[in-house]
Parts: C-alpha cells; structure tokens; sequence
C-alpha cells in the first residue's frame, strides 16, 4: 500500500478511507514504507499475539507497535514509514511516520472531523483550496523550503520529523517522538575499531533496505555515497541487483561516467542508464496537479523518462545515496565542535583545532575568522535557536520590501533540530533534518510504481556517527573521514580519494535556454511580481543570464521558478476545476 486517505467523522465517528484499512482486532490500519528493524518488532508481536505467522505483514507488525508503544511508536519502529491508526474503541486517530519524516503525512482538522493523507495533493482534492499560506509560500520562495508545519494551504498542515499526532476525543494532541536529540557518546579503543562499526552498521542499512526476490536498481552517480550503496548491495548476495545511473552526453560539466565505471569494474552487474540530457530540465511540466511548489516541478522530464523506465524493468526498489553527505559530515563541513571545546574549557584542544583549519584553509583564513565564526557565533545562534548556517542575505530579484522583512528573516533562521546541548550536534542534526526534507519532496511525495529506499539515512548508522568523536569523523583537511577509512579497501581508489562532485547545472541552463514557451511562462505577467515577491524587471534579467548559464545561485533562481510555475497551475487547475476552491 503507497498511498492512503482517511477521514474520520466528528459526529458519527464514522471512518472513511481509501484504500480499504487492514483490519487488526479493534485497530484499522493504513500505511506506506517499510519497517527496517522487522525482526525486533516481529519478536514482540509474536510474544504479544502468541502466533508464529512465517510473515507479518507491515500493517500487521504497525498494529502490533501501536498496541505495545501508542502514538510513541516511532521512537520504537525505525525506516521509512507513514502510518494512520483508527483504534475504533477509543474513537481515536494516530498518524506516525519515521523520525525524520522521509515519508510525509498531511492532515486537516475541521468542524467536521480530521482528514490525513500521505500526499499532499489527495488531501487538496479532498477538503479544498481554501486560502493560500502566505508563511510558507514566502519561506519557500526565500530557503527553497519550509521546515514548519505549514503547506502552502491555511488548512492543512505537515506533521513534523520527531512528531506523531494523536486525534481523540475531538482534540488534537501534538506528540515529540525524538530519540537523535540526546545520544550517548561512543568510546572505542582506536580509529579503526569506528572503521569496523561503520562497515557492519552501514551493511546492516543495506540489508534492511533490500527485500528477498525483489528486482532493485541502484543509483550509482559516481560520488561516495552511492557507490558505497551500490558495493554493500553487491556484496550482500542480493541475486536481482543492477546498477541505474543518469548520463549527460551534452552536458560534460555535469556527466560522472569515468567515475562510475571503476566502481561497476570492481562490482560488475547489469547497467541500466538514461540520457539526463533527452529530457532536460525547464521542458516538461507535470502531467498532473502538483500540490506544492518543488523542484520536480521543473524536472518532470526527467521523472516522466524515469517512471518509464522503471515499468519497462518491472523494478520493485530502488536504493539511493541519499542522506549519506549529512551521515558522514561531506558537502564543505564546518568545525563547529570547536565551540564546545571553547565552552568545556579545553584550550589546548580549541587552539590546535583553530590552527588545523586556518593551515588548511584554501582562503588562508588566520585562526581568527575560525574563531569568530564558528565559536563566537556558533554559540550566539546556538543560544537564541537559530540555524548555525543561515540562508543568504540577499537574493538579488526579491523585492525590497520582501527582502527586509524582519519577520520573515527571523523564521527563516529557526533551527529546527531537536534540543541539543552541543553546538556541534545541532549542526550535524540541522544538516541531516536539511537532506532529509530534500529527499522527502524528491521521493517521497513522489507517486512512482516502485519504492525508493535511502539506507544511509538508516536510524542506527545515524545514532552511530552522532555518538563517534569528532576527532575521528572531521579534519580540517579531509571531510568524509571516517567513512573514507572504512571503504578504502573496498571501493575503488579514485573513489576513496575524490574530493570534487559535479551537479546538474548545466543540464538546468541548457534546458532553459532551449525553452522558449517556458522562458514565456516565467516572465510574462509573473505570479512571484503581482503578489509582490519579486522585482519584475530584475526577474527577467535574472532569467536571460540563466539562459546564458550565469546566476546568483541556481538553488534560488529553482525556487523562485518552481514557485511561479506551480502559481500558474493552480490557477488552471482551479479553472478547469480539477481541484474544489473549498
């Protein structure tokens, strides 16, 4: 089951739902995703029902939970999940998913009862338009995300990573179900006994990850983390597992072919690819209602060809890299930790480590800047709650007024990780709260025919990197240490030693400038300029100089794109009613 709706009445109590629930004593269930420690959970089922089925099924071990732990039970049940509950004798609803919310779940309270969905656009369909958030549509426009509970509709709101909601007695209760807020640290002998634990807890995700008999593809782009993905799914032994990979035979910036072959030379499987460049960027728009402005808005091309793909191979699963740039501290870390070493006291250790990355900063950074960046500051943001790396001061086609709201400046810096008394820890669980929520908008809404699974976001392995010292997982001079450490035998060398990984950009600005209908969408009468978000005249600039290839930042020019573009379809979605207004 990959998609669901519920609603339950506030009069009558009555339950609607589609699909139809599975039934478990007084407990109707429904849910998406896959549990990864099955084998815990099944132990307490069988010890709490006293049957030895050879298989639980997901809703059944999901009933089971709830009868042991209630709402908490995603601090017991780990993967990636959404679940909705109806406990039909206490007239209750519970909605869950996995701690970090790879898989999202909406819901909306009314005078009339509590509707819930695992898709935004289902839950649309079901209650209405209505007003459009302004909060979220600005944060959007302004971070390329929103880490709050909003949607871009007034009455319909996300449950939170680290949340599970409990609807009962016409109340709704928000519950905190964090277990990554507070780890217990790890204290092993030497590196390399962190090396052996790596390995094994990362080959443990992978397995997890994997289902016996499914046909599973691997994304192997060439960088680290899916090449570390693809070579534990080899080695496992898993009989039905090929590689997939984008190609870009235009687009040279952006093409990982010469690091993707070492690792299939050394792990030799069937190589499944797609040319990215067929189907660019700015070329296709969905062929259904989007519900929420993000980025596959503008790479549905790429998506369609995907899809298409995937059902031409009959795939069940599909394993991504995903996650694993926050897990193992990649994508330009920053040594945060010196903060707690400044505030525990430990000068020997703060002055070695600002010496370390002033020596090796490329900028030559003196020891200063680090300390005034990381400890001065990291502690002031740390103290009021706000994120350790802000977003941008300034995005040059959003209007004045919109770029010098206060309001909105002061929301947009939030942290929105767990309490954590580590400035170093709530920088590491920002990073992994940021990859997850990138993740869940790529996959997780996503209405594909098979499953995506990310094992580097895999609970333990988490826990693990939280608990390793710093020293043994960040350098000044290496990111990635540890895991670097733990596959140089078993990845190829040039793998271990990459320090560089390309992007689609090029992909993105030739895709535009090959677009002219949709050049036309983005500046003629833009939506993003009548709400007043954006400059007109410096908006259409910015559009020309991303048809040349040049932007501020292409992270910021996709949001503002995505935002207007989906504006666009909802006011044709609305006119052709394919979506109710209320």
């Amino acid at each position: 089951m990959e998609r669901f709706r519920i609603k339950v009445g506030r009069s009558d109590g009555l339950l609607h739902c589609t699909p139809e629930a599975s039934q478990f004593g007084e407990y109707d269930v429904l849910c998406r995703g896959y549990i990864a420690n099955r084998r815990e959970v099944e132990t307490e089922a069988r010890r709490l029902s006293g049957v030895v089925p050879k298989v639980f099924t997901e809703p059944a071990l999901f009933a089971v939970a709830y009868q042991l732990w209630g709402s908490d039970l995603a601090r017991h049940v780990y993967g990636e999940f959404a679940v909705a509950i109806y406990d039909r004798l206490r007239g209750s609803l519970t909605l869950a998913h996995d701690e970090l919310g790879i898989l999202p779940l909406f819901y909306s309270e009314s005078q009339y009862g509590i509707a819930a969905a695992s898709h935004l656009d289902d839950l649309v369909v079901e209650t209405g338009v209505g007003q459009l958030d302004e909060m979220y549509l600005s944060e959007y426009l302004f971070e390329q995300r929103h880490f709050g509970e909003h949607t871009p509709y007034e009455h319909i709101r996300r449950v939170l990573p680290g949340e599970a909601i409990l609807w009962e007695s016409h109340r709704l209760q928000k519950r905190s179900v964090w277990t990554l807020g507070t780890v217990a640290p790890l204290r092993y002998r030497d590196s390399r006994e962190y090396e052996a634990q790596l390995r094994e807890t990362v080959t443990a995700a992978v397995g997890a990850a994997l289902i016996p008999d499914a046909h599973v593809w691997c994304e192997l782009s060439g960088g680290l983390d899916s090449s570390t993905v693809y070579a534990e799914t080899v080695r496992s032994g898993h009989e039905r597992a090929e590689a997939f990979s984008l190609i870009y035979p235009e687009s040279d910036s952006s093409d990982e072919q010469e690091w993707i072959r070492p690792v299939l030379d050394r792990y030799p499987k069937r190589w499944h690819r797609m040319d990215a460049d067929a189907a660019k960027p700015f070329t296709s728009l969905p062929d259904s209602f989007a519900a929420q402005p993000r980025i596959a808005i503008v790479t549905a091309g790429w998506d369609k060809a995907y899809d298409r793909l995937q059902a031409t191979h009959a795939v069940d699963i599909v394993l991504t890299g995903q996650g694993g740039d926050a897990v193992f501290i990649g994508d330009t870390p920053q040594p945060y930790y010196l903060a707690d070493l400044f505030r525990g006291g430990r000068w020997s250790s703060l002055w070695e480590g600002l010496r370390q990355w002033s020596a090796a900063s490329e900028q030559s950074r003196p020891p200063g800047h680090f300390f005034r960046r990381h400890v001065l500051a990291g502690l002031r943001r740390h103290g009021k709650g706000q994120l350790l790396d802000a977003p941008p001061q300034d995005i040059p086609w959003l209007s004045r007024r919109f770029m010098n709201d206060a309001v909105l400046r002061a929301r947009a810096q939030r942290t929105n990780a767990p309490p954590s008394a580590s400035v170093a820890d709530t920088w590491f669980l920002e990073g992994l709260l940021r990859s997850a929520h990138v993740v869940c908008s790529q996959y997780g809404e996503r209405d594909a025919r098979c499953r995506f699974h990310h094992p580097l976001l895999y609970r333990p392995l988490i826990t693990f990197m939280r608990g390793v010292p710093w020293k043994y997982k960040l350098h000044a001079e290496c990111d990635r240490l540890l895991q670097r450490r733990a596959y140089e035998e078993l990845l190829p060398p040039q793998t271990i030693l990459r320090r560089d990984k390309v992007g689609p950009d090029q992909a993105f600005y030739a895709g535009l400038a090959s677009s002219p209908g949709m050049v036309e969408c983005l500046t003629r009468d833009p939506r993003v300029v009548s709400r007043g978000y954006v400059d007109g005249d410096l908006w259409r600039m910015a559009v020309r100089q991303a048809m040349t290839g040049k932007t501020t930042s292409i992270r910021w020019f996709l949001a503002t794109a995505s935002l207007e573009l989906w504006l666009r379809q909802l006011d044709l979605a609305k006119s052709s009613a394919v979506v109710p207004l209320s």
